[in-house]
C-alpha cells in the first residue's frame, strides 16, 4: 500500500487531496502540526509528502522541509508544498532546492492527479 503524508494546520487541505486522489491501494496520513511531520514520516514511510504553504506558517513549513531533507531516512521522499493564493512566489524560492514542486491554490484536480501518478 502506498502512503501520502499531508502536513499542515488546515485539515480541509488533507481531505481535499484525499477526495481527489482516492484509490483502494492508497493511504492518507495527516500531521496536523508541522512538528509531527518528521516523526510521522519515520513511522509511516510515505511515498509522497505534501506540506501546506500557508503564508502565516511558512517558516514552520520551511523548517519541516529542512528536517525531512536532513534526515537520512526521509531525504529521498518527494516533497511538495502548496502555495496559498496570498503567498508571494518569491517566498518559496528558497525552498526550491529542497522540494520537487509547488502546488498552487486554487487546486487543479487534474494537476494533482498527474502529480500523484508520477510520484506514487
Amino acid at each position: 500500500m502506498k502512503t501520502i503524508l499531508i502536513a499542515g494546520n488546515r485539515p480541509e487541505i488533507g481531505k481535499l487531496f484525499e477526495l481527489l486522489l482516492w484509490q483502494p491501494n492508497l493511504k492518507f496520513v495527516s500531521a496536523k502540526k508541522f512538528s509531527q511531520c518528521l516523526d510521522l514520516s519515520l513511522r509511516t514511510n510515505p511515498n509522497l509528502i505534501i506540506v501546506e504553504g500557508n503564508p502565516d506558517h511558512l517558516t514552520e513549513a520551511h523548517q519541516t522541509i529542512v528536517s525531512l531533507k536532513g534526515s537520512s531516512q526521509t531525504s529521498d521522499i518527494p516533497v511538495f508544498i502548496t502555495r496559498h493564493e496570498n503567498t508571494a512566489k518569491e517566498l518559496l524560492e528558497g525552498m526550491k532546492p529542497l522540494i520537487e514542486g509547488v502546488i498552487p491554490e486554487p487546486f487543479n484536480p487534474k494537476e494533482i492527479k498527474n502529480l500523484a501518478e508520477k510520484y506514487i
